[in-house]
């Protein structure tokens, strides 16, 4: 009776979890890493010039004006 029971619960077709919440924190997950990848070329475009080249954080901050 038990295996029956635990196989119908197992057959459930609903998602488990909340999978819309879950799908909302990998995105901005996703966002922060890449943020953080382009703040560290940032960073290190001040010291070492050739990767002011790549600098995408540095050429938007002189766009718009700010040092």
């Amino acid at each position: 009776m038990l295996n029956r029971q635990f196989k119908t619960k197992a057959a459930d077709d609903d998602p488990k979890g909340m999978p819309k919440v879950e799908a909302l924190l990998k995105i901005v997950a996703a966002f922060v890493l890449i943020w953080l990848g382009f703040y560290g070329i940032h960073v290190a475009a001040q010291r070492v010039p050739r990767l002011q080249n790549i600098d995408v954080v540095g050429r938007i901050m002189r766009a718009f004006g700010a040092n």
